[in-house]
């Protein structure tokens, strides 16, 4: 009934829907004035079984997050911001659930492989198309809690905590 293929491409068009919001969003941050203590910009993915959300962080190399508060400084770039509310990337109707969990945890660690990858590729695609890159800063997309994440900047895989490390 399941199948991998299947479901990573189901997955990828899923997120797909949300790219031109995404882009935009990413947009509205690189004509920001960022607060001089922020070193990096770190992209989180936060999933909830079949629904994810993205926020931005204004961070320094200590791992400190800087919060964005609207009401203190117009245009300036703290951070915490959401990029992308809740949404479904997968959608099982009701009757299948029992059938695709037992599939997906079958499968997890490989899904969860190619999940990320697919996740990071969109990002980043969306990132290009906002020039994203015109910021400046060290710039890292990943999942909540993974170890590993992207760099946006360099285009290539990291040890999560490498990104707290570069200079």
């Amino acid at each position: 009934m399941f199948t991998k293929e299947k479901y990573l491409s189901d997955y990828k068009s899923n997120l797909e829907k949300h790219s031109t919001e995404l882009t935009k969003n990413i947009k509205a941050i690189t004509s920001l004035k960022y607060k001089e203590e922020i070193e990096l910009l770190d992209f989180t993915v936060f999933t909830d079984l079949l629904t994810l959300h993205i926020v931005v962080d204004g961070m320094d190399r200590d791992a400190s997050q800087y919060m964005y508060d609207p009401d203190v400084e117009k245009d300036i770039f703290y951070g915490n911001i959401q990029l992308l509310e809740e949404t479904t990337y997968y959608s099982v109707s009701e009757d299948k659930e029992d059938a695709f969990w037992e599939f997906y945890e079958t499968n997890e660690e490989e899904l969860n492989k190619k999940e990320q990858i697919i996740l990071a590729e969109w990002f980043a695609d969306c990132w290009s198309i906002a020039n994203g890159s015109s910021i400046g800063l060290p710039s890292y997309v990943g999942l909540h809690d993974y170890e590993n994440c992207y760099d946006l900047v360099n285009k290539k895989w990291i040890d999560s905590e490498e990104k707290w490390n570069e200079e």
